[in-house]
């Protein structure tokens, strides 16, 4: 069960992904954006929690031994879908956010398959 798991989670995030693409506003397309780094990072875990906090996902990705730059991304964009749901930014930066959330997704795949 945990190696498929591990293997479906960038398929569950990259569906979120594009579900928070077509959000009809700002604060869903966060908490799906949220949903799918903090989840994919559960799921590589195999962590008993659904979703992880920023913290939580640096954490457990540096104990499966991601390279710091990616897990610190991560942490990143969790920290900033955090502080935009306080502190409403422009369409642009949730776009940025998306673009940056869809590399790291990319970048954990490639890191699983090493």
């Amino acid at each position: 069960p945990g190696s498929m798991r591990r293997k479906t989670a960038p398929a569950k995030a990259r569906k979120l992904l594009g579900q928070a693409t077509q959000a009809g506003s700002a604060p869903e397309a966060l908490d799906l954006l949220s949903r799918a780094l903090g989840g994919l990072v559960s799921d590589l875990s195999l962590s008993s929690t659904p979703s992880l906090t920023a913290l939580e996902a640096h954490a457990a990705l540096k104990r499966l031994g991601v390279e710091e730059g990616l897990a610190s991304e991560i942490r990143s964009i969790l920290e900033s879908c955090d502080e935009a749901r306080y502190a409403p930014g422009t369409r642009a930066a949730l776009k940025d956010l998306l673009l940056r959330s869809e590399q790291t997704v990319d970048g954990l795949s490639r890191w699983r398959r090493s």
